[in-house]
């Protein structure tokens, strides 16, 4: 399916003669490597936390599944290397007597710096574990992209402290730098863009009844909740202006219970003093004037709702690829659910500036699949598109969500808000009237 390939041998992702990408050093550390690697000092800590004390019964339980599941072929779990993954994750190789290799991953809880709070619930943990799973395999049982086969999955204990467990296929590849991929030749950089295309084109092919996630195999008749970045849940939805005002009402209350009461009336605010509370309370009033402003729209009817990953906006490391150049999986489906067709990003992976290029290649994919429907290079434009698509990348952690704000609201009352001082009375007259706005709207509803 991927076909074409682009030479590595120039780059620095993989050592030369290493069977396995474990020596390289973006990916794979050793105790060892801790005192000189770049991770906060926390991270650090977790990692030496997690490694020493994780129980010997799961181990044994953790090894015996495997190796039954491998004609008894025997294995063990190798404590001495590991990956850091995102929020919270470690991942450690399973080896087996033949060389063959499968991966563990344990997941604790995380610090969202964007909001300030650990996500420390583990209800919340078990269901984006149980979303990684069943989004995976419904993607490999109905699409063509390519994700680690999930062998054994669920919750254990290690030092008295919650966290959940995958055990899934290894896969021998790393991802790349927007560096790394800006440093290759254009044949070999439209190569690599040519695989990123074809994963938005399966994903774009798939419809959902409902906006929620895939948390069970009763899809597609039946979504679960989907997962917010304050640590919520929302859903399932067939309207999107209901989806919309629940958006709203979360960000609501998550704000108001973060909110001093000594601040709410925002008497000294100002950009440059901004509070995360302040933020999401901005983008609670911002979901509903969306959610308001799509009543008052003649949008098509579309067949469904399309799968969305918030992890591949504009961020390249849940594409892994081999020695070649080639695809060989994606990563990190934790937080993906569905959004309205004319919420969903054909072209996350694009630089600014690249996306008319990118929209082009997604073309070029859906003409000669014969793709039949409406395409995404079609409502790519449009105004309603682009304000939907920049909402849902509100609720990305790692987005530079105060610049998305600012658009939106561009965007639905056509008026500028900048940080420049000229302007901070008419931005705080905006945030009171956002604030004065909400609670009458939740009073009322």
């Amino acid at each position: 399916m991927f076909a074409k390939t682009v030479d590595f041998a120039k780059t620095d992702l993989f050592p030369k003669n290493e069977p396995l990408c474990f020596s390289n050093r973006q990916v794979w550390l050793t105790l060892n490597d801790l005192a000189e690697c770049k991770h906060p000092k926390e991270i650090i800590q977790d990692v030496r936390f997690c490694i020493a004390p994780v129980s010997q019964t799961f181990l044994k339980i953790i090894t015996k599944t495997a190796s039954e599941a491998r004609n008894m072929m025997p294995c063990k779990i190798d404590l001495t290397r590991f990956a850091i993954g995102n929020r919270g994750s470690f991942c450690f190789p399973v080896v087996f007597e033949d060389r063959g290799h499968w991966l563990l991953r344990l997941r604790f809880a995380y610090f969202d710096k964007d909001h300030g709070v650990f996500a420390r619930d583990i209800t919340i943990l078990e269901q984006l574990n149980r979303t990684a799973v069943f989004t995976m395999e419904f993607l490999a049982n109905q699409t063509n992209i390519p994700v680690p086969r999930v062998h054994s999955w669920g919750t254990t204990t290690v030092r008295g402290q919650r966290c959940v467990f995958i055990v899934m296929d290894f896969v021998d590849g790393v991802s790349m730098s927007r560096d790394t991929l800006d440093a290759l030749d254009e044949e070999s950089r439209k190569a690599i863009y040519q695989q990123l295309a074809r994963v938005t084109y399966e994903m774009s092919k798939v419809r959902l009844p409902q906006i929620g996630s895939i948390k069970s195999d009763d899809y597609p008749e039946s979504l679960g909740k989907k997962y917010m970045a304050i640590g919520s849940e929302v859903g399932p939805f067939t309207d999107a202006r209901l989806y919309y005002k629940m958006l709203a009402v979360r960000y609501w209350e998550y704000a108001m219970s973060r909110m001093p009461p000594q601040h709410r009336a925002l008497t000294d605010w100002s950009w440059a003093a901004a509070q995360g509370a302040e933020r999401d309370l901005f983008s609670a009033y911002l979901y509903l004037q969306l959610a308001e402003h799509i009543q008052q729209q003649e949008i098509p009817p579309t067949a469904g709702f399309l799968l969305q990953n918030p992890r591949l906006f504009e961020n390249l490391s849940s594409y892994l690829f081999n020695k070649d150049g080639e695809l060989v999986a994606v990563v990190g489906w934790e937080e993906c659910g569905t959004v309205p067709l004319w919420g969903f990003h054909p072209v996350p992976f694009a630089k600014p500036g690249e996306e008319n290029q990118m929209l082009e290649m997604l073309s070029e994919i859906q003409k000669k699949e014969g793709f039949r429907g409406e395409t995404c290079a079609t409502i790519y434009a449009m105004p309603l598109s682009v304000c939907m698509r920049k909402m849902e990348m509100l609720m990305v952690v790692d987005c530079d969500r105060w610049k998305l704000a600012l658009d939106i609201y561009w965007w639905i009352f056509n008026e500028e808000l900048t940080e420049e001082p000229k302007r901070s009375e008419n931005v705080k007259a905006v945030m009171q009237h956002a604030l004065d706005h909400m609670k009458t709207w939740v009073a009322k509803s």
